[in-house]
């Protein structure tokens, strides 16, 4: 991951310093002319193989290596790069021979010619009369940027959600076929409803929730069949349920539920049907808004009614269970994207593309496009270098190094981090959370940021297809 506090200092091509006397290793030597004494090449007494720590700190004085070298003339050296391999990656820094990267290296980014994170670097020193080469290799080597990942309980059921209560600092569970626990977030002690959630038939397929114990124990899920969705209040206390909306898609349909403040959001995706996203009056591929209103028949009676504020998506997800903001991921046919458009009702234009593109890629749609469309923050091919469609996200630990870094789950069980301040890559960080066999039944299917812990970092969940629920986190 590239560290934010990188500064590279003031670049140089060649340095000089004064000589130093000791033994030569020189590549040959020249006459001074005139009969005199001949002229030793310098040698290099650093070393020619380094290790580098990625999340080291950078500031002007401390470079990545500090070049040295030996000339039995005791004349004046100069040091240089030798065009070629990695040297346009690095700088002379402030002192003769230090050598810094020019950006922030990242581990799981290499930037090297050949990506195995081994830089190549030929350098020389020159006493004015002979030049001595020597060939670097600058091994870049992983950090986990004070991350700490931990299990915080087992056995909460099959293809769940979850969502951080902090009212009472605990993690609302719910798995598939509606069964409802609190986790303390900790010491993870696990508090299991005493009844099922009653969504008649289908399964579970998505939940949110901000607070319950100040809320009448009340949130809301998704259940589904395949092709008909309904949304429902829940209460935890009891499992009892009501309709709040429902939708019978023409064929199997995707959906997800999000807050905006104390609104429902409702994305639904396409079932199929391309034509039907850019279509603001057909709920396929829209954003729909549980609006509060009442009817003239019964003016004092508040009901929801249901307004579409946004359109273009295939296959929605909202990440977040409590305030989404103003994110939103859609799964494309070739492409996973984040992007960013508000959904107030005052503003309820929000196109997201599909399929006019699908994440940067032109589709070809020829029909007609309404409102104002969202261009994808970031962009990642399904099936490239392992990438499966995503799953969900949070953003984020919010501690140093760490700030507006999106962790996001994949399907194939991978976890990828996007620095959204810093428009960074896409970066591949299973190592740093212990992921050593990706694999779809070890998927983190629910990811839900905590409240604020000890300083200023924020923790956050995450739950596995299997029912083990994580804890990421940052040394303090």
């Amino acid at each position: 991951m590239t560290n934010a506090k990188f500064r590279a200092g003031v670049a140089g091509v060649c340095l000089v310093l004064a000589g130093c006397g000791g033994g030569s290793s020189g590549s040959g030597t020249r006459s001074n002319g005139g009969g005199g004494a001949a002229n030793v090449a310098p040698s290099f007494t650093s070393p020619s193989t380094v290790s580098f720590i990625e999340s080291q700190t950078f500031t002007d004085d401390r470079a990545v290596v500090q070049l040295s070298a030996a000339d039995p003339d005791s004349g004046s050296l100069v040091f240089s790069f030798v065009a070629g391999k990695d040297a346009a990656l690095f700088s002379f820094v402030n002192a003769p021979g230090r050598i810094a990267f020019n950006q922030a290296p990242s581990f799981e980014t290499p930037r090297d010619a050949n990506g195995d994170n081994v830089y190549e670097v030929d350098v020389s020193v020159s006493d004015g009369m002979a030049t001595t080469r020597q060939s670097l290799r600058i091994t870049l080597t992983n950090s986990t940027e004070n991350l700490l990942f931990s299990e915080v309980a087992t056995g909460l059921g099959a293809n769940g959600r979850i969502a951080y209560l902090p009212d009472e600092d605990r993690i609302l569970v719910v798995d598939e076929q509606g069964n409802m626990a609190r986790v303390d977030a900790r010491t993870g002690a696990i508090t299991r409803a005493a009844n099922r959630i009653a969504f008649g038939g289908g399964r579970i397929i998505d939940m949110a929730a901000d607070q319950l114990s100040t809320n009448n124990e009340k949130f809301h899920v998704l259940a589904s069949d395949g092709s008909h969705v309904r949304l429902l209040e829940t209460r935890y206390d009891t499992g009892a349920t009501t309709l709040i909306w429902e939708y019978r898609s023409p064929a199997p349909i995707e959906a997800s539920i999000g807050l905006r403040g104390s609104q429902v959001l409702v994305a639904l995706g396409d079932a199929g049907s391309a034509a039907a996203a850019q279509d603001p009056d057909d709920p396929r591929g829209n954003v729909i808004l549980m609006a509060q209103g009442s009817t003239t028949a019964n003016p004092g009676v508040i009901i929801n009614i249901p307004v579409t504020v946004g359109w273009g998506l295939h296959d929605p997800i909202f990440p977040l269970a409590g305030n989404i903001g103003d994110w939103t991921i859609d799964r494309g046919e070739r492409f996973n994207e984040i992007s960013q458009g508000g959904f107030e009702l005052s503003q309820s234009r929000a196109n997201f593309e599909w399929p006019i593109r699908d994440g940067l890629t032109n589709v070809g749609f020829a029909g007609t496009v309404q409102g104002d469309r969202v261009a994808p923050r970031i962009v990642q091919e399904i099936g490239v270098g392992g990438a499966g469609r995503w799953l969900d996200a949070a953003d984020s630990l919010q501690g140093d190094g760490w700030f507006g870094v999106w962790v996001i789950g994949d399907a194939n069980g991978n976890i990828w981090t996007w620095d959204r301040n810093n428009s960074g890559p896409l970066e591949l960080r299973n190592v740093d959370f212990e992921i050593t066999n990706p694999a779809a039944t070890r998927a983190f299917v629910s990811i839900d940021e905590g409240d604020f812990d000890v300083g200023t970092a924020i923790p956050i969940y995450m739950l596995r297809a299997d029912g083990r629920l994580f804890k990421a986190d940052l040394q303090r």
